[in-house]
């Protein structure tokens, strides 16, 4: 009974601890934060010494030891995914006030359709050990799809860093998931690998995608692209030149992928499920997707219309949609470990 009414009288937080963003969204107090989901502990794990943006840059040294909680979706250490969690829920609770000291918030958080029982319970214990009032989880790719109304149906593609979340929901039920492990960073990787083999040239991954999101992919095949790196016969710093169409063709060669999954699940839904699905579309949603030759890539090959989520926000906003709804919640939180 107790516990009830911590929960009926606590605020909610909502949260997606991704491979490469943490993100976050207290309604009550306006708050939404996404910072890099990288963690600097001290050797003995007893302090946070740098978070976010401040450990991105930073190296493991004989003091303390930079870890990133979260790979391909998964996580990769439990007690710094617990530090980082703990970290940033007292700062918000620290910004949301008095109340919070008795009636600590209720946690919506993501999850992909891959996490395993035991992800899901290191979640858990994570947060129930920070003394919140309850933990309810919801499909990522599922949330992306509620970020604007309460849909119903349609076709979700959300694409992360590591993880492609592809799903048909009929009447706010999932009838197909294909969550497999692709995201942004295959993308990045293609080109980085491409360039080193091509020209014995390394670049890193964050300058390809600084790259790759100032590239206009209308332009002319013959334009050309500054990029900087490391010469692999040196070892020296080198300037050089490639066209852009050679970057294209790499990207479009790799995200070819994610249209023959996206087909396959399109061929498995009945004549009247593709009724709904033509009439409500695809819904795309995640970073990739602020490149919009990604979205013109699917409307290319797969013939139906598309809406384009908040890229950032998307999936944040709708666990608040889910969560708002008795009915929405009903039928699409986890509440098992089954998955289809």
């Amino acid at each position: 009974m107790f516990k009830n009414f911590r929960k009926n009288n606590a605020e909610y937080i909502y949260i997606e601890f991704g491979t490469d963003q943490f993100k976050v969204y207290a309604p009550s107090i306006n708050l939404f934060e996404t910072k890099p989901s990288v963690i600097c502990v001290s050797k003995d794990y007893d302090e946070v010494i740098f978070i976010g943006e401040e450990a991105v840059t930073k190296y493991s040294t004989k003091k303390y030891r930079k870890i990133s909680p979260v790979i391909n979706g998964t996580i990769h250490d439990y007690k710094a995914s617990e530090l980082f969690l703990h970290h940033e829920l007292a700062v918000i609770l620290e910004q949301m006030g008095r109340k919070t000291k008795f009636f600590r918030p209720n946690i919506v958080a993501s999850i992909h359709s891959t996490s395993s029982e035991v992800e899901i319970s290191a979640y858990t214990d994570a947060l129930e050990s920070f003394g919140v009032s309850s933990v309810t989880f919801v499909n990522e790719g599922v949330a992306a799809l509620y970020s604007d109304s309460e849909i119903g149906s349609g076709i979700v593609c959300k694409i992360g860093y590591s993880i492609t979340d592809l799903l048909i929901i009929i009447n706010n039920e999932i009838c197909y998931d294909n969550t497999f492990y692709f995201g942004s960073v295959n993308i990045l990787s293609s080109v980085q690998d491409y360039i080193k083999d091509k020209y014995l040239i390394d670049i890193s991954l964050k300058s390809i995608n600084k790259v790759i999101s100032e590239m206009d992919f209308s332009s002319s095949k013959k334009k050309i692209v500054q990029l900087k790196g490391k010469n692999l016969k040196d070892g020296l710093p080198v300037e050089f030149e490639v066209y852009q169409s050679e970057i294209t063709n790499v990207i479009i060669e790799e995200f070819s992928v994610v249209i023959v999954e996206l087909k396959k699940m399109i061929e498995k839904a009945s004549t009247s499920e593709l009724d709904q699905l033509l009439e409500e579309g695809i819904t795309v949603s995640g970073g990739l997707f602020l490149i919009k030759e990604f979205s013109n890539e699917i409307k290319k090959h797969v013939k139906l219309k598309l809406q384009i989520t908040d890229p950032i926000k998307a999936t944040v906003m709708g666990l608040e949609i889910i969560n708002n709804s008795p009915d929405l919640l009903e039928n699409l939180e986890v509440k098992d470990l089954i998955f289809l």
